[in-house]
């Protein structure tokens, strides 16, 4: 209870400062507090009666980029510690495709987790047609393309597994999608300029101008350097405003993408099978080989995490049931094993802001900010079967790490973790050890 208590104070510690939040939407702050007070506002879904104009049509939805929204860097699920009791069966990672090597004194792990389902345009259809469609279909849209594999290996033991996953700031989900419908559907938000010709009073203007400045030019000489003056006024006036409206278009998307990862919930329901490293051994029946079970342990895992602020803070919690035996003698059986991990993360410093971070190239593909993270996390794993056949001959573990995240792009991510491990013997002996746990990580959002 005091390792418990001592994370809660600690969680406790890094939200109390939820109060405030930086948006943007070009020159109009008042459309910011408004949308963002009916997000937090409509718990049932987003009003469909404050829209923006759709002046231009299809074409300027193209031109918003709406057909190529992205998936943003996941920091709400995998922001955390590099897990020791777990590793290798953990489904937080919500990203395409995540690689991780993890070193400690005690062992070391290989790991990829892969979401192919997200390569499936069908699946992530975010077409101008598909922006008012806001059926419960994207539910199952949403699950299917977060579904992903994971594979890995752990001191000579394989692990394979799939997870159905949930991400509701991905684009395909239906709060993703209330906001397409809201920013860039009809209605009376930033409403882009459209400029049909010059007005009368202009050309009216320009006209007199030419006559007085030439009384001896013929009648078809001055109608055609008219015309050409009042084409030049247009389409300077064209390019003015087509500038604004670019300005518009980016600072909804912007926008769009502030919403959207404002408050993240995400959550993974899979299963993992784990092989020893050799499958099948022949000999006498009469002798009990130390190569008879292929299989070492089943496992089903829940996982739910919430981020707030693009990651600025998160929170995330796992529940497994494993089902495993400690080696692969024929006179071994599997016994049932209970664990849970709590986490907790903070982003303290980002490398990048204001514009420099909104021109950054990883940034404007997946929303990827360059930061240092400070986390802490509780593991906890127990058994109450048979203790002839604990593994490690423990019946307990408990694993509280302090650790630090540095995130320098997508493809250079690293992890430091400090473990303090409680153990509890088959005998009832506990023991107290201190260790150093590193990781690496490299990640892909989107393939461009």
């Amino acid at each position: 209870m005091k390792y418990i208590s001592s994370f809660i104070i600690l969680m406790l510690f890094y939200f109390q400062s939820f109060s405030q939040s930086n948006n943007d939407c070009g020159n109009t702050m008042d459309l910011i507090k408004e949308i963002e007070k009916e997000a937090e506002d409509n718990t049932g879904g987003f009003d469909t009666d404050v829209r923006l104009d759709k002046v231009f049509g299809e074409s300027y939805l193209e031109g918003l980029g709406v057909n190529s929204l992205k998936f943003v860097t996941d920091y709400t699920g995998s922001i955390r510690t590099p897990t020791l009791l777990f590793s290798e069966l953990d489904f937080s990672n919500y990203d395409l495709l995540t690689a991780r090597l993890t070193f400690s004194d005690k062992d070391n792990i290989q790991k990829i987790t892969f979401a192919p389902f997200r390569l499936n345009n069908r699946i992530n259809k975010n077409t101008i047609d598909n922006i008012n469609n806001r059926s419960y279909q994207g539910i199952g849209q949403n699950v299917l393309s977060q579904s992903k594999f994971n594979i890995s290996l752990k001191n000579n033991i394989t692990t394979f597994g799939f997870a159905l996953s949930s991400d509701d700031s991905a684009p395909s989900s239906l709060k993703s999608k209330g906001l397409r419908y809201k920013l860039f559907s009809s209605g009376r938000y930033c409403i882009p300029e459209k400029f049909e010709s010059v007005d009368e009073k202009t050309k009216k203007t320009i006209t007199e101008t030419i006559t007085s400045a030439n009384p001896g030019m013929s009648k078809a000489q001055l109608e055609e350097r008219i015309k050409s003056a009042i084409d030049a006024r247009s389409k300077a006036q064209i390019e003015k405003i087509k500038l604004r409206n670019e300005r518009v278009a980016d600072s909804l998307l912007y926008l769009y993408d502030s919403l959207r990862t404002r408050r993240v919930f995400k959550w993974s329901a899979g299963y993992n099978t784990q092989l020893f490293s050799i499958l099948s051994s022949e000999g006498s029946p009469d002798i009990d080989t130390t190569n008879h079970h292929p299989l070492k342990a089943h496992n089903i895992s829940i996982t739910g995490a919430y981020g707030f602020f693009n990651g600025l803070y998160n929170v995330s919690a796992t529940y497994n049931y494993i089902s495993s035996r400690k080696n692969a003698e024929k006179s071994q059986d599997r016994i049932a094993y209970n664990g849970i991990v709590l986490s907790s993360s903070a982003r303290i410093y980002q490398f990048l802001k204001g514009e420099n971070l909104k021109t950054n190239e990883n940034f404007i593909k997946s929303l990827f900010i360059p930061s240092f993270y400070l986390g802490i996390s509780y593991e906890y794993k127990y058994t109450e079967g048979n203790l002839k056949f604990a593994e490690n001959g423990l019946q307990s573990s408990r694993i509280i790490t302090p650790f630090i995240s540095v995130l320098i792009s997508p493809a250079s991510q690293f992890s430091i973790g400090i473990p303090i491990t409680k153990n509890r013997s088959v005998t009832n002996l506990e023991t107290f050890q201190f260790g150093t746990v590193l990781q690496y990580s490299f990640k892909l959002s989107n393939l461009n």
